[in-house]
């Protein structure tokens, strides 16, 4: 009662950053087109404020969190154009890449299958769990055919080593 300012929780920017892996080994993901066109239909704003509780901040072009801040190089532009949220600039990418639209809305992959990418997540990881969600709304969006998928720990980290999966939320090691 001393000090009321002072009575909050304190979410250090140290840890792990967490990241969307996308499985470059599955068409179209293959495409660097399709991986910028993702990255731009990410809306880290509304991540930060709905998925994680506003106790982070979007990561910059480095990928490092404050801990590592002496290791940024000021050659790189920490607000990188890769990073913005522009889905009308991600249109444009997938169709270059020939992921089109179909004229009922979805989008199809370059071979003329439904372009389909699901997110795997950690079942139980709430603030992941909407992450995901809110990742594949903004696919969703595009016209891709998305949605977020829970896996216990074990059958989620089994898919990351086997590669069975399209796009998948990880993070970083903290090691030197």
């Amino acid at each position: 009662s001393r000090d009321p300012p002072y009575h909050d929780y304190w979410f250090p920017l140290v840890g792990g950053t967490v990241m969307l892996y996308a499985n470059t080994q599955r068409a179209p993901l293959s495409d660097v087109r399709v991986r910028k066109a993702l990255s731009l239909s990410v809306n880290r704003e509304l991540l930060v404020k709905v998925a994680l509780y506003g106790y982070t901040r979007p990561a910059d072009a480095t990928g490092l969190h404050d801990g590592y801040a002496r290791f940024r190089s000021s050659e790189i532009p920490l607000d990188d154009e890769w990073l913005k949220f522009d889905t009308r600039r991600a249109e444009t990418l997938l169709e270059a890449a020939g992921c089109v639209r179909t004229n009922g809305g979805t989008r199809l992959a370059p071979n003329g299958e439904r372009l389909k990418l699901d997110v795997n997540v950690v079942t139980g990881w709430s603030d992941w769990m909407r992450t995901a969600q809110i990742i594949a709304q903004g696919l969703r969006g595009m016209g891709i055919d998305s949605a977020a998928v829970a896996h216990d720990f074990s059958a989620y980290f089994d898919k990351l080593q086997k590669g069975d999966f399209h796009l998948s939320l990880g993070w970083s090691s903290d090691e030197p």
